[in-house]
């Protein structure tokens, strides 16, 4: 073999490898629910994965902030996010959070134009892949109609947020990931 075979040879398994390795961690997000308003932002844990929701709700959903458990132990210390998204005319404060060991694994929501109200689907971090997980009380108005559970794809767990929001969260998603290893840098708009 020649010296430029055995490199190219050799870029052609570390590419691959690189390519690999970013499949094993990949970051997505799952499908939107709710109207088509709204301007679209993210957040996302600085690290851990996601635990719960700060809501602010009247009829409608109309702020939520996530909220991140760093070192996922139970009683560890739990982080808000740096973002509030949606407005702050809000009649009542909820927290919506998995129970201490749990992480967000999914959402269940209803919604019309806008997101009307919203639950969680909570696993242990050690069965990330459990069929029926733990699904937290349904937070909001009564409006909307049931559009079912979204869920992180088997074995993953939610690390942000993406939302459409002006004055109410016109529609929500989650952004899920395999591995507290995320570039976060690489999630923001």
């Amino acid at each position: 073999m020649n010296k430029t075979h055995i490199l190219l040879t050799s870029f052609c398994f570390f590419a691959l490898t690189l390519f690999s390795s970013r499949q094993a961690f990949a970051v997505y997000d799952t499908t939107m629910i709710g109207g088509n308003g709204g301007q679209t932002q993210r957040d996302a844990c600085p690290r851990g994965y996601m635990t719960g929701l700060n809501i602010g709700y009247a009829d409608k959903i109309d702020n939520v902030q996530i909220i991140c458990g760093e070192y996922l132990s139970i009683g560890d210390p739990e982080k808000e996010g740096e973002r509030r998204f949606g407005h702050n005319g809000h009649r009542h404060k909820s927290r919506l959070a998995c129970p201490d060991g749990l992480v967000v694994v999914g959402f269940e929501a209803n919604t019309g134009r806008v997101v009307d109200s919203i639950g969680l689907l909570c696993a242990p971090i050690s069965r990330l892949d459990v069929e029926v997980p733990y699904s937290t009380e349904m937070i909001g108005g009564d409006g909307g109609r049931y559009q079912g559970a979204v869920r992180c794809n088997s074995g993953d767990a939610a690390v942000g947020i993406v939302v459409q929001h002006g004055r109410l969260i016109d529609a929500f998603s989650l952004t899920c990931n395999n591995s507290v290893d995320v570039n976060y840098d690489a999630l923001a708009y």
